[in-house]
């Protein structure tokens, strides 16, 4: 890795570009960002005073200033909180359907996916065995121990990332200026003695890469994912993939208040229609704690939609037989009893998780809970094989496919499952009412306290001017005053 006495690029010394963590409007308070996203002082000046408005987030420089120096940033075990540590538990618990401490080869894929978004080939799942199963022939090569998948998920195996790579917001202008720079250097070095390395993205056209240098190296997959999303969501976007909000979740790590305090006030600066993000999958971004809140959800639905078609059943017969009180919707109550009939190991908070986490409500409707548990893509077939089946044999709910759409007609079933634990989760979904209406309420004190200090700070302006600027204005020789058809300034 590069000494950390080595002298930094002029662009970051001189104040050209700033850590993107830095980046924050008058007299707000900026977000922990990742150390290689920088902004332009073009795109936007930290020394501009008053209410701005927001340039769009429309092209990055990815910028090397020497190939030869590019090092793998250094991973490792992340810090935790015993609340973290809780929710890592608690997924890795459920993923561990046998309850033996091991994961084999589908756990471990499972794992992966819902933590890293990953789909591993057998060769690599072959390679990460090898590399952290060696104990000596303890246990099968094939399987991995707690202890072993913790220290996987926690060490950045694949979360890599390079020193001495920039990502940088431009302005148009700026862009436009580099490209041209880039265009008249073609076939010569960019800099006469210099390894240096450019590259322009393109954030409005899905990252897409508009010009580089032909000694640019390639950049890891994850680390451009990493600028793509994060600019991403400085631009105010709403909508991203769930794999893109686990990248949210793990590189911005503050609180979902702070998060969603720094978007509403960047959002206001900004000329966009006035959307709520209440029905985005934004939300989540500011209602989960961090990437471990993500996984034990993910892991939930997982072991879930496993059980459910062990069980034999599609996910509309599921569904309702769930539904004890035949209103359409699952209840806590009843999602509760559901977990106990899968057999599913949870607690009353846990339950309490799982449903404020699909659902601003007390309950999951259809649509919610065929969302959340309809298989992914590769596990499609087996699905569909059941339901072949199901269909064969001629049953009224074979009409109801495990992808989507309503029930065509809520039926009595022979058996129902029944409802637990209601009112200690009454008790528990009140408690975290009171807890939302406080943190509510501090969200709102916050933002009166941004605009009363704005609105402050430019009466003290319009107070205190000299007026200097205007006189600063004026052209040598002529009047001080400006004569138009209509009015006299």
């Amino acid at each position: 890795a590069p000494s950390e006495e080595q002298p930094r690029p002029t662009p970051l010394v001189d104040g050209s570009f700033y850590p993107a963590s830095e980046f924050r409007l008058h007299a707000r308070a900026p977000l922990p960002l990742p150390p290689y996203l920088h902004l332009s002082r073009n795109h936007f000046n930290l020394e501009w005073t008053g209410e701005r408005r927001l340039k769009n987030a429309v092209m990055v420089l990815e910028w090397v200033p020497s190939v030869a120096k590019i090092a793998p940033l250094p991973t490792g075990a992340v810090a935790m909180t015993e609340a973290q540590k809780a929710r890592l538990a608690s997924a890795l618990k459920l993923l561990d359907v046998d309850s033996t401490g091991l994961y084999e080869r589908s756990a471990l894929r499972e794992a992966l996916r819902s933590a890293e978004d990953l789909q591993l080939s057998d060769a690599e799942l072959d390679e990460l065995v090898e590399a952290y199963g060696a104990d000596g022939g303890a246990k099968p090569p094939s399987v991995l121990s707690y202890d072993v998948l913790h220290e996987v998920l926690t060490s950045g195996r694949y979360r890599r990332a390079e020193s001495g790579r920039y990502f940088v917001l431009l302005s148009l202008a700026e862009a436009e200026t580099v490209r041209a720079v880039m265009h008249m250097r073609q076939g010569r070095p960019l800099v006469d003695g210099a390894d240096v390395a450019l590259r322009l993205r393109c954030l409005s056209a899905h990252d897409a890469i508009f010009d580089a240098t032909e000694n640019f190296p390639e950049t890891p997959r994850y680390q451009a994912s990493v600028s793509q999303h994060v600019f991403r969501f400085f631009d105010s976007a709403m909508h991203f993939r769930p794999a893109e909000l686990n990248v949210l979740l793990r590189e911005i790590p503050a609180k979902p208040s702070a998060r969603r305090l720094f978007f509403t006030v960047v959002v206001a600066c900004r000329r966009r229609l006035r959307k709520s993000w209440q029905q985005t999958p934004l939300a989540k971004l500011f209602t989960l704690e961090d990437e471990w809140s993500l996984l034990k959800l993910r892991a939930q639905v997982t072991r879930t939609r496993e059980a459910i078609r062990k069980r034999g059943l599609l996910l509309h017969d599921a569904f309702l037989k769930f539904d004890y009180s035949r209103t359409g919707m699952l209840s806590l109550p009843e999602v509760y009893g559901a977990f106990e009939w899968l057999r599913i190991p949870v607690t009353p908070e846990e339950v309490l998780f799982f449903v404020r986490s699909v659902s601003a409500d007390d309950h999951v409707s259809y649509a919610d809970f065929m969302e959340l548990l309809c298989p992914p893509a590769e596990e499609e077939e087996g699905w569909q094989d059941l339901f072949a089946a199901e269909a064969d044999e001629g049953g009224d709910e074979a009409a109801a496919p495990p992808g989507g759409g309503a029930p065509v007609a809520v039926k009595r079933q022979l058996s129902r499952v029944t409802p637990k634990g209601g009112g200690e989760l009454v008790r528990l979904a009140q408690q975290r009412d009171r807890e939302e209406e406080r943190e509510e309420a501090e969200f709102r004190r916050q933002l009166r306290l941004i605009e009363d200090a704005r609105a402050e700070r430019d009466k003290e302006m319009v107070v205190s001017s000299d007026f200097s600027w205007l006189r600063k204005t004026r052209l040598e020789g002529k009047p001080p005053f400006l004569v138009t058809r209509h009015a006299c300034f």
